[in-house]
């Protein structure tokens, strides 16, 4: 028994000699600027900060008529984004998961955020932005480190708070904006 369990912890630790030279052939074939990004994290917060700011104060004002389709209120939060000089990137990058393209409304590449507008504009649309979300929630954690989701609601979402807590986690954000 104590020889098969010596054995176990030699084995262990070949695997473990493995997964560091791994690691070290991988440095050795990547530049250092392609191993190490820094960040510049009082920026970055500060711009999060920024594109929430605008989402949850800005976003109802320059949506004048309720919207009938999702582009009308990615046209009016893209008209925010450009007033506010953040870079960003429309309808990219195409994310492959499961079979299935995943397009972001917008990027921020800077602060590693994908940024998707939802329209609640009639009944039943809340449950279907639910399972979006919860599949888009998958498939942009493989590329981003921050999600956020603006949902413009003409009335339809009773409990704004109760629908935004079911997804809210320190790297997601959720701003529901009535109109």
């Amino acid at each position: 028994m104590a020889n098969r369990e010596h054995q176990g912890f030699i084995d262990g630790l070949n695997h473990g000699v493995g997964v560091l030279q791994a690691g070290l052939d991988e440095l050795e074939r990547k530049s250092f600027s392609e191993i190490y990004q820094s960040k510049d994290t009082g920026k970055e917060s500060s711009q999060l900060i920024k594109i929430i700011g605008l989402a949850e104060r800005k976003l109802r004002k320059v949506v004048r008529a309720v919207p009938t389709k999702e582009r009308e209120v990615q046209d009016a939060f893209e008209s925010l984004l450009v007033g506010a000089e953040i870079q960003y990137t429309r309808e990219g990058p195409h994310i492959e998961y499961s079979s299935k393209n995943y397009i972001p409304d917008f990027s921020f590449d800077r602060i590693d955020l994908a940024l998707e507008i939802k329209l609640c504009v009639r009944p039943g649309r809340e449950k279907e932005m639910i399972a979006e979300i919860n599949d888009d929630i998958m498939a942009y954690k493989t590329k981003f480190g921050n999600l956020g989701f603006v949902i413009y609601d003409v009335g339809l979402i009773r409990d704004t708070d109760k629908f935004a807590d079911q997804f809210s986690r320190d790297d997601i954000f959720i701003a529901v904006i009535k109109h």
